[in-house]
């Protein structure tokens, strides 16, 4: 077992930086218990710029308590990045996972559209996608910065 310090949220806006430039689908699949005992950000900074880099985050939690701000950051990270939470228990659930990951990364649609009002500094424009047939369900992020 590994002991000493995490620093989850700093190291979520590193990887996300290092995708800056970077064209493409582009999914960042995080295995985690999900505790932060030392970041210099906080998790509403990083999630904030998770929001803003277009980057899939897929956050795997292993081990992690039914309640808690935990399982909130990572489901919050997901959502608002189009991505899925995933809550195991044991190591040997991970290859399921992964592959229900793969599958989603390979099944994705790309959907545009454009708006006539002009941007505002700083908005934030959210994103709701309805299905016409019933059973569906589409994951898309939350919204968007123009």
């Amino acid at each position: 077992m590994a002991n000493g310090n995490t620093s989850l949220y700093d190291a979520i806006v590193y990887a996300l930086y290092y995708f800056r430039g970077t064209a493409g689908r582009r999914a960042i699949v995080l295995l985690s218990d999900g505790e932060d005992t030392s970041s210099a950000i906080p998790f509403r900074d990083a999630l904030e710029y998770a929001r803003r880099s277009g980057v899939v985050i897929y956050p795997v939690g292993l081990d992690v308590g039914s309640f808690g701000s935990v399982r909130s950051h990572l489901g919050d990270l997901a959502q608002e990045t189009g991505g899925r939470a995933f809550f195991i228990k044991k190591v040997e659930e991970l290859a399921d996972v992964y592959e229900v990951i793969e599958k989603e990364l390979r099944n994705q649609y790309l959907l545009a559209y454009g708006s006539d009002r002009p941007a505002q500094a700083g908005e934030y424009r959210t994103v709701e996608v309805k299905l016409a047939r019933s059973g569906l369900k589409a994951r898309t992020i939350r919204g968007y910065y123009p």
